[in-house]
């Protein structure tokens, strides 16, 4: 197995571990960077770049049923949601592509595959056709990205936030729980679907859970 040298090795592209390699590299480092499910990361492939795209979506077609009121008779409006999705994986594609093509520009040197820290210094890195290579590098950055958590086993109806975006039909009725930013976008997107009559039903994000504040600390003697 061969060995490489770099100054520094990078394991997760996501923004994290793309902004610290582009850095690193633009100040002279020789720099790795190991990336096993996309470029991006979870933002680009199941977070902020696909939620965005879903929600350009929605909110064009939000505007259009509200051009009555501007005097404007545009027709009824309808909605393809196969082709949003088409929309939604083109965008995603081409965000990755960026990443990965700045990080080349930047002279970071890109390898698909899972980066595993076999002693201190040493990464193997196993491509998905199996081959490994082994990299050495004074300093290593882990940046592994981040799953969704879960309360109940996820199923057909429990979703995750990464099952969501794997949709091929909208529901007709949905709990989100979680009212953080991935929450309250899919709620937005959702809604703005909605028939006139009511046979969609929506709820606010909410939280099941409160989290109790940590007792403050008892003053030292």
């Amino acid at each position: 197995m061969s060995l490489e040298s770099f100054d520094l090795i990078v394991i997760g592209g996501g923004p994290g571990g793309h902004a610290v390699a582009e850095e690193a590299a633009r100040h002279g480092a020789r720099v790795a960077i190991i990336e096993r499910n996309g470029w991006g990361g979870t933002c680009t492939h199941r977070g902020c770049i696909p939620t965005k795209a879903l929600l350009a979506c929605s909110g064009h077609y939000a505007s259009l049923k509200k051009l009555s009121r501007m005097g404007v008779a545009a027709g009824a409006a309808t909605y393809d949601f196969a082709a949003i999705r088409r929309h939604r994986d083109q965008t995603v594609r081409i965000a990755a592509l960026g990443v990965e093509k700045s990080l080349e520009g930047a002279g970071v040197e890109t390898k698909t595959g899972e980066g595993r820290i076999a002693a201190p210094g040493e990464v193997i890195c196993t491509a998905p056709n199996g081959e490994t290579e082994s990299l050495w590098a004074c300093c290593i950055v882990i940046v592994w990205g981040s799953e969704p958590a879960t309360i109940f086993p996820p199923s057909a109806r429990i979703l995750t936030s990464d099952t969501f975006l794997r949709l091929a039909a909208l529901p007709k009725s949905i709990v989100i729980i979680g009212g953080s930013v991935i929450g309250v976008e899919f709620a937005t997107f959702l809604r703005s679907w909605a028939s006139p009559s009511g046979s969609w039903r929506y709820f606010h994000p909410s939280s099941p859970m409160r989290r109790k504040r940590p007792e403050p600390s008892s003053k030292r003697n």
